[in-house]
């Protein structure tokens, strides 16, 4: 091997050698809503802001800009408030649990490009019938108290809906809501990164301040209920799309008690028919 050969071989081993000390490079966290950890005691949930831009909106009513980001599919709907996209999704509830939502930590970060202009809000909601169809209309409004107010808003970074049932599944909603106008200083602010944690709290069974005997899922569950499948035929793969905490969620789920048909002839109960 000449010398040549020699010296670009004896650096490919160093640069090889560097490469192996220094480890795998550590891939950037995915924009948007993902699930850090989740089990029956919570979900702790990590947003980083996805790609957006802001497009000017000019109007008879003033001088707007509009916050356009693909990734949120969500959005604020507070009428005559800022509509500011949002990130949210669906969370698998325990049966028995209440759903507690706070950030652990967010960075938030100045928004640039304004240009003296202020967020177009969202229209008030109405309906006017042209035979063609049942979508409201929205019509200009502006709040004037917000916009010539001084609190920023939205005040919360994150926030949960109202919990339903979706068959044997508790759902609640969560979203983040990364955009913060500050309607003083005319300036917009944007989360960047934020850890949201939401605890999953058993409800009182007995009386104030009691909790149910136990930590499982069995002693949480409410009366009158027992463990549901966790494999719904035909349904499975919506639970999969729409829970962020579907492989934990699936413990959750609970059905109504088998009811019990009481014999007009005297003898022992018998079980009526299971419930579907």
């Amino acid at each position: 091997m000449t010398p040549s050969r020699l010296a670009a071989f004896a650096s490919f081993l160093v640069v090889v050698a560097g490469l192996l000390v220094a480890g795998p490079v550590a891939a950037a966290p995915a924009p948007g809503l993902t699930v850090v950890s989740s089990d029956a005691a919570g979900v702790t949930l990590r947003f980083v802001l996805p790609a957006y831009t802001l497009k000017p909106i000019d109007r008879a009513e003033g001088r707007f800009f509009r916050v356009d980001a693909p990734a949120l599919t969500g959005s604020t709907e507070h009428e005559g408030r800022p509509a500011f996209p949002a990130a949210g999704g669906l969370l698998g509830v325990p049966d028995g649990a209440e759903a507690v939502v706070r950030v652990l930590e967010e960075s938030l970060v100045p928004v640039t490009g304004t240009d003296a202009r202020e967020p177009e809000p969202v229209g008030r909601a109405g309906f006017r019938p042209d035979g063609t169809g049942f979508a409201p209309t929205r019509d200009f409004y502006r709040d004037e108290t917000f916009y010539d107010g001084t609190a920023s808003w939205p005040a919360l970074t994150a926030e949960l809906g109202e919990v339903g049932g979706w068959r044997y599944q508790r759902v609640v909603p969560v979203r983040v809501l990364p955009f913060r106008w500050d309607p003083a200083a005319r300036t917009l602010r944007a989360v960047a990164t934020a850890t949201v944690r939401v605890d999953f709290v058993p409800r009182a069974r007995v009386g104030a301040g009691s909790r149910p005997p136990g930590l499982g899922l069995d002693a949480a569950r409410a009366p009158g209920r027992i463990a549901g499948p966790r494999t719904d035929s035909g349904f499975e793969s919506a639970f999969e799309r729409g829970l962020l905490n579907y492989a934990a969620a699936r413990d959750f789920r609970s059905a109504p008690a088998r009811p019990v048909r009481v014999s007009t002839l005297g003898g022992s109960p018998a079980p009526a028919a299971e419930w579907r």
